[in-house]
């Protein structure tokens, strides 16, 4: 059983449970027409080449001036007693 919280979107247009950006603007290639995170196509073509699939970010490479912010996330788990099987 789980206890999410209170949906508390960003826009009106949310229907997002939390929000919190992830990614990097311009990079996502599905070219949703409602999406917020994207300028134009071009752009997308252009970031959607740096990436690489050694770094552990989704374009390029951490720089020497990127800010990393960690995030304390809550389980919304209710029933302790319950186990999830191991993927592996």
């Amino acid at each position: 059983k789980l206890k999410a919280p209170k949906r508390t979107p960003a826009r009106p247009e949310c229907n997002c449970y939390l929000h919190g950006d992830i990614g990097a603007y311009d990079t996502c290639s599905h070219f949703c027409r409602y999406c917020y995170a994207n300028t134009n196509q071009a752009a997308v073509q252009h970031n959607r080449l740096l990436h690489d699939p050694k770094s552990s970010l989704l374009i390029g490479q951490l720089s020497k001036t990127a800010i990393i912010k960690e995030s304390t996330e809550k389980s919304w788990i209710v029933d302790t007693n319950y186990t999830q099987d191991s993927l592996f």
